[in-house]
């Protein structure tokens, strides 16, 4: 039904830090959705912060960075990307924060023991059919601990976007 942990390889464009500032990392959209995710994080002030799909932990180090008071666990599929995470933190000093090798499918059919999951530019990452991120869904609702919040950071284009400039 769905790509397990068993794949662990890195599009071209995402294996280093060069790479995601150049193509995503300071694009208008990815600073908004962050900026955004940072905002929220500081009005919820939750005591634990799980980032699903972490990638090389750019937003998960800024939440530990900012909010040193909240613990911060950053995962990712990918393993090459977990160790340049790993390696950041370690070299900021981020005593808050720590990155493993996971899959999402497995996380969300596990017990999730945090206050806030965050999904921010990669829920889209779930391989389709579009069921693969339903059943996601479902099964991180039914492991959520009671008060938690979920919070997936986005951005869409829709089908029909040609005609979005004709609108006034």
């Amino acid at each position: 039904l769905y790509m397990s942990s068993e794949i662990d390889f890195t599009p071209g464009f995402f294996n280093n830090n060069d790479a995601f500032e150049k193509y995503l990392g300071n694009t208008s959209y990815y600073l908004g959705l962050q900026n955004n995710v940072l905002k929220l994080v500081g009005l919820i002030n939750p005591k634990s912060i799980i980032e699903c799909g972490s990638a090389i932990g750019t937003t998960s180090i800024k939440i530990a960075e900012t909010y040193s008071n909240i613990h911060v666990v950053g995962f990712d599929m990918r393993n090459d990307v977990v160790k340049i995470a790993q390696e950041e933190a370690k070299n900021k000093g981020l005593s808050n924060l720590q990155f493993y090798t996971q899959n999402m499918m497995d996380f969300a059919n596990s017990e999730v023991l945090a206050d806030f999951i965050l999904l921010l530019y990669s829920f889209h990452h779930i391989i389709d059919p579009i069921d693969n991120k339903v059943q996601f869904l479902k099964n991180l609702y039914a492991n959520l601990q009671p008060g938690a919040y979920v919070c997936i950071a986005e951005t869409f284009i829709p089908d029909n976007a040609d005609g979005l400039h004709d609108k006034k």
